[in-house]
């Protein structure tokens, strides 16, 4: 009867390597989950840089239209305005270009908007044509 009791009592449990390999299991699914979820905060990053810079693009083309509304037109109908504005805690840069067009009164604006200094690829960018 003594035999049975410590029998039962080694069998009670998980032995030392059983619990190493399941802290293994989970110690990958944890890596795992960490990578999907840094994967997610990226997108939903980028994903917000470029609508805050379509929102700066499209108050610039918005101003654009109101002034060339106002104003007549002027000899060749190209040129290029620079500015920037803080909007959402960041500084974004923007470039408004007006190209004349081969349509007769047709004007192209396109505005490109950086986040910050950086020289890279504008971070949004809009194109709309007004009639002078």
């Amino acid at each position: 009867m003594a035999n049975t009791v410590t029998n039962f009592r080694r069998q009670k449990g998980f032995t030392l390597v059983e619990a190493l390999v399941a802290l293994l299991v989970v110690g990958i699914a944890y890596t795992g989950v960490s990578a999907a979820i840094a994967q997610f905060v990226d997108q939903r990053h980028r994903v917000m840089t470029r609508h805050i810079s379509h929102r700066v693009a499209w108050n610039r083309l918005v101003e654009q239209y109101l002034i060339a509304r106002d104003q007549r037109p002027n000899g060749n109908g190209t040129g290029e305005r620079r500015g920037e504005v803080e909007q959402f805690g960041a500084r974004w840069h923007w470039v408004v270009t007006r190209e004349k067009t081969t349509g007769g009164d047709l004007v192209r604006y396109t505005v490109d908007v950086r986040q910050g200094d950086s020289p890279s690829s504008p971070a949004g960018a809009l194109t709309a044509f007004f009639s002078r």
